[in-house]
């Protein structure tokens, strides 16, 4: 049933929690969230095919660090940066933070971390893009599979009680996402942009990536909040 937003809804008090709270990653994902992504633009001026590989084919151990990869051409690179951070933050390690520019102090709540096991990637081409000013960066393909948020959350909001508190949501979406890890899954198709610096290349978050990671939570909260929806 749709109908308008009431304050003090369960669906509003998820949405601030969400945001708040786990989609801190000290502030980078939050921020693009609540802001439309880089607004980069620019024109292709090289692709590189890099071989697919699947987090059940890299370990930890076969990531390159910062000061190896800085070593790279941008397009060497770029594909490496993207498994670190990737292939990390799929292990809720922290340390995945170090291939995201903005990304210190990188944490993993439950729903945060829950949605980022149940992840699966593969990475595709890269190709190198210069924009208006003459700035060149890569940008590459990415293949995200990951858990339902949509599915988890409409699930649990059918046990909800009355005067469910942002704890017992929070637990609830948890418990399905868990039920659902290998059931209900979503596929994104991004491109992950990656700058070149000095003595790193590090990935900028946009609203893409941070939809794929989050199981499409951006998503959908966007079409919640601009159909006028709230929980029945």
């Amino acid at each position: 049933m749709s109908r308008k937003k009431k304050k003090g809804s369960k669906l509003k008090i998820l949405l601030i929690v969400q945001i708040v709270i786990i989609l801190g990653l000290g502030g980078t994902i939050g921020y693009f969230l609540l802001n439309n992504g880089s607004g980069l633009i620019g024109a292709g001026t090289g692709r590189k095919d890099v071989q697919e590989v699947t987090t059940e084919e890299l370990e930890t151990e076969d990531l390159l660090p910062q000061e190896q990869i800085a070593e790279l051409s941008l397009e060497e690179a770029a594909a490496e940066t993207a498994k670190g951070f990737l292939t990390l933050y799929h292990n809720c390690d922290p340390k995945a933070g170090e291939y995201l520019r903005g990304g210190e102090g990188l944490t993993f709540p439950e729903i945060q971390a829950e949605i980022a096991k149940s992840m699966t990637f593969e990475i595709g081409q890269t190709r190198l893009v210069e924009d208006e000013d003459g700035f060149t960066y890569a940008l590459v393909e990415v293949t995200i599979e990951t858990v339902s948020f949509e599915a988890a959350y409409e699930d649990a909001k059918k046990e909800f009680s009355e005067d469910a508190d942002s704890e017992e949501i929070l637990a609830k979406v948890t418990e399905k996402l868990k039920e659902y890890a290998a059931s209900e899954r979503d596929s994104f198709v991004i491109d992950i942009m990656v700058l070149d610096y000095v003595n790193s290349r590090e990935i900028l978050m946009d609203s893409n990536l941070s939809d794929a990671i989050t199981g499409g939570l951006l998503t959908y909260m966007e079409e919640r909040l601009e159909g006028g929806e709230d929980d029945e």
